[in-house]
């Protein structure tokens, strides 16, 4: 398999990678939302829950749809692991966005962008790296 059919390959995964997370950033703001204008949640605490349902989200369709993978206990730890860490970027992000008194909203602008770049490449070469490179 030559270069070009490997980075086609890529560009298509990283479009499902983007599709699936359009689906996360929905069902992440809905959760947030929620928390915030319902529950009536601090920022962090509603950051916290919005992170938990767009991980499940993420999880499911990342397996499915962008790696083409089988969901095991192996890959979701893995997953997980990567998603901790996201999840200090995320909480860092929304201390800025509190400290700085800007609207909640700000919060998924800041987390769309710099949390699913940090995510890809993990998921990419960790949780799923052994199960796409035939290990």
């Amino acid at each position: 398999m030559g270069l070009t059919a490997v980075s086609f390959g890529e560009i298509g995964r990283l479009a499902r990678f983007v599709l699936v997370g359009i689906v996360t950033a929905a069902a992440y703001t809905a959760a947030l939302a929620l928390a915030m204008e319902i529950l009536h949640a601090d920022l962090l605490w509603a950051a916290v829950a919005a992170f938990a349902v767009g991980t499940v989200t993420s999880y499911v369709g990342n397996s499915l749809l962008t790696f083409r993978t089988r969901m095991t206990r192996a890959n979701a730890r893995r997953f997980l692991a990567v998603v901790l860490a996201g999840l200090g970027l995320n909480q860092l992000i929304a201390w800025t966005v509190e400290t700085a008194g800007l609207n909640y909203l700000f919060l998924p602008l800041a987390v769309f962008v710099v949390v699913p770049a940090f995510n890809y490449i993990g998921h990419r070469l960790y949780s799923f790296g052994a199960e796409l490179n035939g290990s």
